[in-house]
C-alpha cells in the first residue's frame, strides 16, 4: 500500500464523502420538487435564502450534486484503479458509480428539455 495523502483508505473515505454529498443533495432536490408539486410551500413557508430567489438555491443544489457525482466517478475510475484492477473492486464501488452516472444522465436529460 502507498503511504501518504493518496493512500487507498483516504481515497475510500473521499469516495464515501462525495457519495454522501450526492445522496443528500439529490434528496434535497427531490424534496424541493415534491413540495412544489404538492403545494407544501403554502403550508410550510420556505425561509428566505439571504435575499436570493428559490431558483438560485435550487440551481446551487443541482451544481453541487453534479460536482459530487463527477467526483465519485473520477475517484473510482482514476484513483482507486491505481491500487486495484477495476475487475477486483467491491460491488459498492460499482453501485456508487452507477448511481452517480444515472444522476448525471437525469440532469442532462432535464437540461435538454
Amino acid at each position: 500500500m502507498v503511504d501518504g495523502p493518496n493512500n487507498f483508505g483516504t481515497i475510500q473515505l473521499e469516495i464515501d464523502h462525495e457519495y454522501l454529498l450526492l445522496y443528500v443533495y439529490s434528496l434535497s432536490l427531490q424534496a424541493i420538487v415534491l413540495s412544489r408539486t404538492h403545494n407544501v410551500s403554502k403550508i410550510i413557508p420556505r425561509p428566505p435564502a439571504d435575499g436570493r430567489s428559490p431558483a438560485t438555491t435550487d440551481q446551487e443544489f443541482v451544481l453541487l450534486a453534479v460536482e459530487a457525482a463527477r467526483n465519485v466517478i473520477r475517484l473510482v475510475m482514476q484513483e482507486i484503479t491505481k491500487f486495484v484492477s477495476a475487475s477486483y473492486l467491491s460491488a459498492r464501488y460499482f453501485c456508487k458509480v452507477v448511481f452517480s452516472a444515472s444522476f448525471l444522465i437525469k440532469v442532462d436529460r432535464h437540461l435538454r428539455h
